[in-house]
């Protein structure tokens, strides 16, 4: 049983850390398109951009509903990004242990 539940972990890990790694790719390219170094023009750079937006929008939409920008600056990515490695490095660890002590009762 310890096996399932080592690759329900991978793959749930797995999942949230590329959760964070377009989160922090799409802040990147966001900032290189408002600063014009990279232009949408191009349909692959807007692909790009699309793809990023539709995965981390969902994530980010429901902070930014409370938090208000700071000088114009958008921090929902920030909290977003702390959230999801928050459950990556404790509640996953935590909840997978605590399922393989139950199931091994």
């Amino acid at each position: 049983m310890n096996f399932i539940l080592g690759f329900v972990y991978h793959v749930l890990d797995g999942l949230l850390l590329f959760l964070v790694v377009c989160m922090v790719v799409y802040a990147v390219i966001s900032w290189l398109v408002a600063f014009e170094v990279i232009r949408l023009n191009s349909p692959v750079a807007f692909q790009i951009v699309n793809f990023l937006e539709a995965i981390t929008r969902p994530m980010v939409r429901p902070i930014q509903r409370f938090m208000p920008k700071l000088g114009g600056v958008d921090l929902s990515f920030l909290v977003a990004f702390l959230i999801l490695e928050g459950v990556r490095r404790y509640l996953l660890p935590g909840g997978i242990g605590a399922l393989a002590q139950l199931l091994s009762r």
